[in-house]
């Protein structure tokens, strides 16, 4: 508990009336009336002189009386402050010498003494006060900030609790669901698997007695008529083209650049052509594409629409064939078109319908597979079936095909020269066939540049073939070569990026130079350079030169370079099975 200033001071004069309170001249104290403001200044300036009369006046026992003002001037001399009856009087005489003005000291000492005792305790209690305090203020903060961190959890946790409920509400309701789902087929049971229809106006009625009112009422001679009857055309759809009557399946294409076509068509005519299109519509099939079929089928309702995301002309071309309908289908197709005919063959399994049928749209094509722009004849090859147009056009792309010297692929991104629709397995093989002859060619420039490089320092080795001026031979071949790299680029990997005829042309446009002959010595006299060049006995450099052999490396390796099999490819295509 913390002591205030008031407090040490009380304490103080309490110690201190207690030690006056052993004399005698205290105990007479007590009796004595109250002084007034006047005596006590008066008796503080006089105390000394008190002390000294009290010394001298101690030995007999004395009396005040309570007479008046001079008697309590009298009394003010005095010692003494209170009234001392004749009991106490006779005590204090009893007492013997009362204290001399040392012990009085001494006692004032001692009271001093243990004033600053007392001060020192309370300091060294505020001290421990003050560091309890400080304590107290830490221990609240950090009570602060655990409850702060406590709410932040309860928060995440209510949080979390939420989250974790939403997702068991969902996963139950999606169990539920799928149990309801795999349950049965209920909602077929709701099917009326008999239709009746109307042979005049091809109209579906509930039941046969429907179908006789009908007939009675609209068919008879005195009927008012009326017309065929078409089924009502989804919505949506925009233009849609029928390639089959009374088709059960609409196909529809959207696109962001071009208007939506429909087609009208039938789903066992899919079926029968392809493969995957089985799978989807077949009799045994479990999708929901298959059901919406049967539905329309059985209940005569409206045709079921399927959406995709294939290209809508290429696609209505491949229908019209699959469904006869050539009155539709045009004589000439552009060749871009033809591939994504190719692609979507390649995606479906159309191969085996339409195989005899894209023979003569190919054809006008045939005599471009290794022209620039006619890149992708790899992709219809592939498709259709045409092996040595395949080899041809692989051929071609490992030879000319731009390549991207950082990852050391086709850029098959749409602006590229291949589809994107080309499998990548087609991509890969002429990838190592083209980085094997173009490290092949690389290495036999650098070993060329290697050699060479052994003509400068202290151990020179001499390349020339001819030991007369063999020193100046190298010095001018080998500053061919620093000149070549550095005009050519030789060092570059964007050089070596670059197509094998485009590498192979850059190495054929290097010149080639040597040192001229030097003659020997003969008393013929030279009339022309080129008699001095060719006299016999002259001794040439020309087969010094690294150009030639350069050269003659590079173009063997691209002489090399076949194309690929198509028999070294498995096909998607092949017999349609039902």
């Amino acid at each position: 508990m913390e002591t205030t200033t008031p407090e040490i001071g009380n304490k103080c004069v309490h110690s201190f009336v207690e030690a006056i309170s052993e004399t005698p001249a205290a105990a007479s104290m007590h009796d004595q009336p109250a002084a007034t403001a006047s005596d006590e200044e008066k008796q503080q300036h006089d105390k000394p002189e008190q002390l000294a009369d009290t010394t001298d006046k101690s030995h007999g026992p004395h009396r005040i009386d309570e007479t008046g003002g001079s008697q309590a001037e009298e009394a003010h001399e005095t010692p003494s402050v209170g009234k001392i009856d004749g009991a106490d009087a006779e005590e204090a005489h009893d007492c013997g010498e009362e204290p001399t003005k040392a012990q009085y000291a001494e006692k004032l000492r001692l009271l001093e003494a243990k004033i600053q005792e007392l001060r020192g305790q309370t300091a060294r209690e505020s001290e421990s006060s003050r560091q309890s305090r400080e304590e107290n203020q830490e221990l609240r903060e950090k009570n602060q900030q655990l409850r702060e961190e406590n709410q932040e959890l309860r928060e995440k946790n209510q949080q979390l609790t939420a989250e974790s409920r939403k997702s068991n509400d969902l996963l139950g309701a999606t169990t539920k669901k799928l149990r309801e789902a795999l349950l049965s087929d209920a909602w077929l049971e709701e099917w009326d698997s008999q239709i009746f229809r109307c042979t005049k106006c091809n109209r579906p009625l509930g039941t046969r007695e429907r179908l006789l009112e009908h007939q009675k009422f609209w068919h008879s001679a005195n009927s008012p008529g009326i017309g065929l009857y078409v089924r009502p055309r989804p919505n949506g759809l925009g233009e849609l083209q029928e390639l089959m009557k009374d088709g059960d399946l609409v196909l529809t294409f959207k696109s962001f650049f071009y208007p939506s076509i429909s087609y009208l068509v039938s789903s066992h005519v899919l079926c029968m052509t392809s493969r995957v299109f089985l799978k989807m519509f077949g009799r045994a099939s479990p999708y929901k594409e298959a059901a919406a079929v049967r539905r329309a089928n059985v209940l005569g309702s409206s045709p079921a629409v399927i959406s995709l995301e294939d290209n809508g002309q290429a696609f209505g071309f491949i229908l019209q064939l699959l469904h006869h309908r050539h009155d539709l289908v045009p004589q000439t197709l552009d060749f871009g078109v033809l591939v994504r005919v190719a692609a979507i063959c390649d995606k479906y399994e159309f191969h085996g319908a339409l195989k005899q049928t894209i023979d003569k749209y190919l054809d006008p094509y045939k005599t471009k597979v290794a022209s620039r722009g006619y890149e992708d004849w790899l992709l219809v090859s592939y498709v259709f079936g045409y092996a040595d147009l395949f080899t041809k056009a692989s051929q071609s792309i490992i030879l000319t095909g731009p390549w991207n010297y950082q990852n050391e692929s086709f850029h098959t991104a749409i602006s590229s020269v291949l589809s994107p629709f080309t499998p990548y397995t087609l991509i890969d093989k002429p990838t190592e066939k083209r980085k094997e002859a173009r490290d092949k060619i690389r290495r036999h420039v650098e070993s060329i540049q290697a050699e060479w490089s052994q003509t400068l320092g202290e151990d020179t080795k001499q390349i020339c073939k001819i030991k007369d001026n063999a020193k100046e031979c190298d010095a001018l071949l080998f500053g061919h070569l620093v000149q070549s790299d550095a005009k050519y680029c030789l060092r570059e990997d964007e050089t070596w990026g670059k197509s094998l005829e485009s590498i192979s042309a850059l190495i054929n446009q290097i010149p080639d130079l040597y040192l001229p002959s030097m003659p020997t010595k003969t008393s013929v006299p030279s009339k022309t350079a080129l008699d001095l060049l060719c006299r016999p006995g002259s001794l040439s450099h020309a087969n010094c030169s690294w150009v030639p052999k350069l050269k003659l490396r590079t173009d063997t390796c691209i002489a090399s370079i076949e194309g690929l099999q198509l028999s070294d490819f498995p096909s998607s295509g092949g017999k349609i099975s039902t």
